[in-house]
């Protein structure tokens, strides 16, 4: 891990001294031996950069050396760095009031909070971790679902019944489970195990090497559109995955073979360019851009891409024709533009065989998810039961 996926410079020089040395005391036998002095930290100048910027420079020193960085300070750092980003969440996750939203910036609103309220910074830092994690299979409910409410026994039979599904592909039972209820959809968070792992660890003294088996502990993510029906599926592995979908059917609507995903996105209408990219009939769609577009043949794969304009400007129409003929659309880029919400342009990836699909957009603003399903929807990408509508919401 490189320092800059840890924690950003911009962020330690505008944390206040004194609370980043608080946040730091657990590690300052580190940080000594490096030559910081955290309370040369706590009592120097706010303007004072240099001991800011030396953190920084001793961790990237670290990284770029594969010098091991202690991996309690990576946490806390690269939390840092994430909750500077979130302060919105922090806002929503603090129903006491127990943070000082009106006087602090969003640096020291989340030193305060994993000072303070660590619970408040976890979950936020969890939620900002997920929704990070754009990049989703999705699957469609084959009927319409009933009422389900999302209450503690209903956590424990999902869990429950993710526990033994994981152990019975040689994973742990273990299962820990965060649930976030919103008024479109229920988001989840799923803390497991991986598969036991054995490795050989040498001992540099006696030069001999023994074997340990470790079990680490990994997270996926899934969304349930209340309205709809759909589960949109973060998890590493099509076994995984599968194993998810598969019970959380099983767990909330008794039918482990409930969502599907063959069908629900077709790449088939980028065929004609000109209307799967028009912006017509759907509200506050300005326009639409392709960025990339891969096709496939039964022996050939040919791809367009362009990282600043649409392809349709830089790329000869005829050309773009041919390979349209010669194969099918496997993935594009997108660039959607919009009126009306507070994000105006968003990035939309998806690629899809009829069978597997991952897609990839911004789901934290329901407005701009409403644009980007519209458009989807109205262009026949995105293909719902025709009963989907009618799906029950979750009752509360």
């Amino acid at each position: 891990m490189s320092s800059g996926s840890i924690i950003r410079r911009a962020v330690l020089d505008r944390c206040d001294h004194a609370l980043l040395a608080r946040l730091l005391r657990p590690h300052a036998a580190f940080f000594t031996a490096a030559g910081v002095d955290l309370n040369a930290l706590a009592q120097s100048e706010q303007d004072d950069r240099t001991l800011p910027r030396r953190i920084y420079s001793v961790v990237n020193d670290a990284s770029a050396t594969a010098t091991s960085l202690p991996a309690a300070l990576v946490d806390v750092l690269s939390s840092l760095d994430t909750l500077a980003n979130v302060r919105g969440e922090l806002k929503r996750l603090d129903t006491e009031g127990v943070l000082p939203h009106a006087t602090h910036g969003p640096e020291n609103l989340a030193l305060t909070a994993l000072l303070s309220a660590p619970e408040i910074a976890a979950r936020a830092r969890q939620v900002a971790v997920r929704d990070a994690s754009h990049k989703f299979m999705e699957y469609a409910p084959r009927s319409p679902l009933p009422p389900v409410t999302f209450d503690e026994p209903t956590i424990a039979k999902i869990r429950a019944h993710l526990g033994k599904a994981l152990e019975a592909i040689d994973h742990s039972r273990y299962c820990e489970i965060g649930v976030d209820v919103r008024a479109a959809y229920v988001d989840f968070e799923f803390e497991h195990g991986t598969r036991p792992r054995t490795r050989e660890v040498i001992n540099t003294e006696s030069l001999q090497t023994t074997q340990t088996t470790d079990v680490t502990a990994q997270r996926s993510y899934v969304r349930f559109h209340r309205s709809s029906g759909r589960l949109a599926l973060h998890a590493t592995g099509d076994t995984l995955k599968n194993l998810l979908r598969q019970s959380l059917g099983e767990a909330l609507f008794g039918d482990a073979d409930l969502f599907h995903v063959a069908g629900l996105y077709d790449l088939a209408p980028f065929s004609d360019l000109e209307r799967a990219l028009s912006n017509e009939a759907v509200l506050n769609l300005t326009r639409v851009e392709l960025r990339l577009l891969r096709i496939t043949g039964e022996r050939h794969w040919q791809e367009f891409g362009s990282g600043s304009d649409d392809i349709r400007k830089v790329i000869p129409e005829e050309s773009i024709s041919a390979a349209l003929a010669r194969g099918r659309v496997a993935a594009v880029k997108l660039f959607l533009f919009m009126d009306g919400v507070k994000k105006k342009r968003v990035k939309v990836e998806l690629s899809a065989n009829g069978r597997n699909n991952s897609i990839d957009y911004p789901r934290t603003d329901a407005d701009v998810v409403e644009v980007i399903e519209d458009y989807l929807r109205a262009r026949r990408i995105l293909s719902e039961p025709d009963d989907g509508s009618a799906s029950s919401e979750a009752a509360e």
